[in-house]
């Protein structure tokens, strides 16, 4: 193609030079002047095709570089979530367990109160404070629960912009050449990146995010 052009802005330059020579006779110059139009034309075919190719070269380039990174993105984001499911399967389990082990140990102590030789009050007292040590225990087993949902919740929040942005480019990046396909592509790609960013995560029931009791 380079070589195309080359040929034919050598061919318009003799043309030309031919017009501009004294020697040309008049029928000379006015054949000249005719090649020098058909080259022109010629010339500003062959660019065009010659820029075409190009832009579709880079457009190809950058969409096979935008699949990678997609391609890439689902390897971790999918190995990442597999982790986070194994371990929050796992904290599940843990947790249930911990939270028997609470009741199991409140109510033995319980007994044993009951069992002793303090008086009603007393008794009612030790219950209590039993009782509220359980609660307390609970909640922190609560809080770690649900931080565990706000972690997972963020993950796939993250998940979703990402994919949202790679596809999103990808589109637009199929989309050149075709305004009304391209701005379709941009307004319905930053339509569903604003709905992915408004999820909200969920928070503790008093509003925190972490669980500052340890």
């Amino acid at each position: 193609e380079k070589y195309a052009l080359k040929k034919l802005r050598a061919e318009l330059k003799y043309q030309k030079d031919l017009i501009n020579a004294s020697s040309a006779t008049p029928e000379e110059k006015e054949e000249a002047l005719t090649k020098i139009l058909e080259l022109e034309k010629q010339i500003s075919d062959e660019s065009l095709k010659h820029f075409k190719t190009n832009e579709e070269k880079k457009r190809e380039e950058l969409t096979e570089t935008l699949e990678l990174f997609q391609s890439i993105g689902d390897e971790v984001f999918g190995f990442a979530g597999g982790l986070l499911d194994v371990v929050a399967e796992r904290n599940k389990k843990n947790f249930e367990e911990q939270r028997g082990q609470i009741e199991e140990n409140a109510a033995a102590e319980i007994e044993a109160i009951e069992a002793s030789a303090l008086s009603q009050e007393e008794k009612a007292q030790k219950i209590a404070e039993i009782n509220l040590k359980a609660a307390a225990d609970k909640d922190r087993i609560a809080r770690r629960e649900r931080q565990q949902e706000i972690d997972k919740a963020k993950f796939d929040k993250s998940v979703a912009i990402f994919n949202i942005i790679i596809t999103n480019a990808l589109n637009v990046v199929k989309a050149i050449g075709n305004p009304l396909k391209m701005a379709a592509a941009i307004v319905i790609g930053a339509s569903q990146l604003a709905l992915a960013i408004a999820q909200p995560i969920p928070k503790h029931k008093d509003g925190l995010q972490k669980d500052h009791a340890g």
